[in-house]
C-alpha cells in the first residue's frame, strides 16, 4: 500500500511544479542522437531512469528523462521529479557562501572556532591549529590532514550523531587524531562543508534550506528539500545497484554537504544562476563567480565546491548507493547535467556519467 500511495503522488498536482521538457532543437537527427544515447546509457548501466539537461549560453535547449520514477509501477520519470544531488550540494553551499560574502557578512579569510571568530560563542576553546581554520579553508578542502577523517564521505556518522549541530561540531573536535592544521594539500571533507552549512545559518538568519530558496527564488521552478525532510511528492523512486528500493532519507547533517534533494532541471537553474553568462540573471556578482571558478594555489584541478579541468571546464560528480549525478560547465558556453535514481556498479557507469554527454555533443551537428 505504500508504494501505491507514492505512485498515486507522483501524479497528484503540484501548484509549485511548473518543469516541462524543453526541446529547441530543429534537426531531428540531433533529437534522436540524444535520445538513443540516454536509452543505451540507462539499459547498459541496467538503471532505473536518467534524466538530462543541456544548455547554451545560459538558456536550456533541452531536458528530458528517460526511464521510470517507479519501476514496478511503470511510472515514467518526468523532468519535475526530484532526486538526491548528493555530494553536487557543496556546489551549492559554495554559492551562498559567496551571497555571504558579496554582502560583506564575511570574509573568506575568516577564522571559523576559538576567540574572535565566527563560532566564538558556539565553540570557543579549541587547540592552536584548529583556531587557525578559515572560511576559505573549509571551501578548498584544505584543513588539513586528519581534519578529513573526522566525517568522510564515507564514514559520515561516526562524530555527526544528533541534530544538535553545535553539539555535533564540539564532540568531533574533541576527537582530533594528530591533526597538525590548515595547509595547501587536499583532503575531502564532508565535515568542512557540513560547517560551512552552520556558517550560513548563523549569518544570515535562516536555515540552509530557507537560504537556498531566497537565494535562487527566481530561478527554482519546483520544490527543494532535504534528504532528511523530503516529502514524496514528485519524488523520484530511488534504487540501490541491486534494483532494491532505497528512501530517500538521512541524518540533518547531511544537509550542506551532500544533503539537497531537487530536479536535476532545477540544479541546471542553480548552475546558471552562478555561470557569469547574462542571458540569465545571476545570483552572485562576477567577483564572486571569480573566486568560485579560481583554481587551488597548489591543486590546478581544484576550485571552490567544484573541478576545474586543464581547459578550464568546470565539473563535479558524484555517487551513492542510490543516484549519481555529473555536470560540466564549458569554456563554450554549453553546460549539462545528468542525474539517475539509481546507481550501478557495471564497470563502465562511472566513465560513462561523464562520457556520454560529451559524446552526444560530439554528434550533435548543432546546439539552439
Amino acid at each position: 500500500m505504500k508504494f501505491i500511495f507514492l505512485a498515486i503522488l507522483f501524479f497528484a498536482y503540484s501548484s509549485f511544479a511548473q518543469i516541462q521538457e524543453v526541446n529547441l532543437f530543429t534537426e531531428k537527427k540531433d533529437v534522436s542522437t540524444i535520445e538513443k544515447s540516454l536509452v543505451k546509457f540507462i539499459k547498459t548501466n541496467k538503471l532505473p531512469g536518467v534524466t538530462f539537461a543541456l544548455a547554451n549560453k545560459g538558456k536550456i535547449v533541452y531536458a528530458k528523462s528517460f526511464g521510470y520514477g517507479y519501476v514496478e509501477k511503470k511510472v515514467p520519470l518526468l523532468p519535475k521529479h526530484r532526486m538526491r544531488i548528493s555530494g553536487c550540494s557543496q556546489v551549492i553551499t559554495t554559492a551562498l557562501i559567496m551571497k555571504l560574502l558579496q554582502e560583506n557578512k564575511l570574509n573568506l579569510e575568516d577564522t571559523v572556532f576559538g576567540p574572535g571568530s565566527i563560532f566564538a560563542k558556539e565553540v570557543p576553546v579549541v587547540d592552536d591549529k584548529t583556531a587557525k581554520v578559515r572560511i576559505r579553508h573549509l571551501l578548498e578542502q584544505s584543513a588539513g590532514k586528519g581534519w578529513a577523517d573526522i566525517a568522510s564521505s564515507y564514514e559520515p556518522t561516526r562524530f555527526l550523531k544528533g541534530k544538535d549541530h553545535f553539539a555535533n561540531i564540539n564532540n568531533a573536535l574533541k576527537n582530533l587524531r594528530e591533526y597538525k592544521g590548515p595547509g595547501h594539500t587536499i583532503h575531502r571533507s564532508s565535515f568542512s562543508y557540513y560547517i560551512l552549512g552552520r556558517v550560513i545559518e548563523k549569518l544570515s538568519g535562516q536555515t540552509y534550506l530557507e537560504y537556498i530558496k531566497e537565494s535562487f527564488k527566481d530561478s527554482l521552478k519546483s520544490d527543494v528539500s532535504l534528504m532528511h525532510e523530503s516529502n514524496d511528492k514528485d519524488l523520484a523512486i530511488h534504487y540501490d545497484d541491486k534494483r532494491k528500493i532505497k528512501r530517500v532519507d538521512g541524518a540533518s547533517y547531511y544537509d550542506s554537504s551532500w544533503g539537497v534533494v531537487c530536479s536535476p532541471v532545477d540544479y541546471m537553474n542553480i548552475l546558471l544562476a552562478i555561470d557569469g553568462n547574462p542571458a540569465e540573471k545571476d545570483v552572485l556578482i562576477p567577483a564572486a563567480i571569480k573566486i568560485m571558478q579560481t583554481p587551488h594555489a597548489t591543486n590546478p584541478n581544484w576550485g571552490k565546491g567544484w573541478l576545474i579541468k586543464d581547459n578550464g571546464d568546470i565539473w563535479q560528480d558524484w555517487f551513492t548507493s542510490n543516484s549519481a549525478i555529473s555536470f560540466k560547465m564549458r569554456k563554450d558556453g554549453i553546460t549539462w547535467v545528468m542525474a539517475t535514481n539509481g546507481d550501478s556498479k557495471r564497470g563502465s557507469f562511472r566513465d560513462d556519467l561523464m562520457d556520454v554527454p560529451e559524446d552526444i555533443i560530439k554528434k550533435l551537428k548543432s546546439i539552439p
